[in-house]
């Protein structure tokens, strides 16, 4: 005779609250299933299934039993009023933008005949990105001008003799400076994509990913003006490898997690609905 109990045998008894409370977690493994297919996560998919198969066999429960859907808080998306991206180096402060909005539940919207653009998503969301957008900003420029600067006084070291920035500059060739800042910044937003590719995200950051795109989504089949969110613009001008490899690198381990100073905290500018 068998000592042992099958594990499909044991059942755990509970009140009606405790109940509630776990088919409400199986909807939400049943939620997550689903989102996680929908994105291709067919690791997170099959996890979640397990989890729903153990609960409904530990607690005697049909999947009939769970509630069609768990009460959800509804999303509340917004939009800044478009800014500039404008500037002297190409379009890296849009590529930018469109990196930090995708992994962070937001859409960047682009009028490419004015080279403006908008943040869409939730308003907490919305802040941070723009946030960490002045930031990296700020950040990539003064990191392109040391780069460019170490570039010319290394040039200038190999004349045997001492000689000022300013002529180093002029004999380096001081046309070579927009090529040189326009490929270390598209290797910069190159690299900050890598590194958030980087981080596997959490079964809830995944779930949210989903919820956050369909809320989106729904916002923006509203607007008559939408034509489509921004992507990635292949630039096919000449570049400066050297440049666009020690903007890539910067790009990649450039720290994410410090506290944003005030200069980072502007006043956000929002659409009217």
């Amino acid at each position: 005779m068998n000592n042992f109990s099958n594990a499909k045998d044991i059942h755990v008894t509970m009140t009606d609250e405790e109940r509630d409370t776990i088919l409400l977690r199986i909807r939400k493994l049943l939620n997550l299933q689903e989102n996680a297919k929908k994105i291709g996560s067919e690791g997170e998919a099959y996890a979640a299934a397990q989890g729903v198969h153990r609960l409904l066999t530990m607690y005697n429960l049909s999947i009939d039993e769970v509630p069609m859907s768990e009460e959800k808080k509804s999303i509340d998306i917004t939009e800044t009023e478009m800014f500039s991206y404008a500037n002297g180096y190409g379009t890296w402060k849009r590529e930018l933008l469109t990196v930090i909005c995708m992994f962070n539940f937001c859409r960047c919207l682009v009028n490419s005949f004015s080279k403006r653009m908008s943040i869409v998503g939730e308003k907490q969301n919305v802040i941070i990105v723009r946030q960490l957008y002045d930031y990296l900003i700020r950040a990539f420029k003064r990191l392109a001008q040391e780069k460019w600067e170490t570039t010319v006084a290394l040039y200038g070291s190999n004349n045997f003799v001492s000689i000022p920035f300013d002529m180093a500059e002029r004999m380096y060739g001081k046309d070579k400076k927009p090529l040189f800042m326009k490929s270390y910044y598209k290797g910069a937003w190159f690299g900050l994509k890598e590194q958030f590719e980087s981080m596997q995200p959490t079964s809830e950051e995944t779930a949210l990913m989903v919820v956050h795109d369909e809320a989106i989504a729904d916002y923006l089949s509203h607007d008559e003006h939408y034509t489509g969110h921004a992507r990635y613009y292949e630039d096919k001008s000449d570049i400066d490898y050297e440049a666009f490899s020690e903007g890539k690198a910067d790009g990649r381990s450039i720290s994410l997690n410090r506290q944003l100073d005030k200069k980072d905290k502007k006043e956000i500018t929002w659409k009217k609905k």
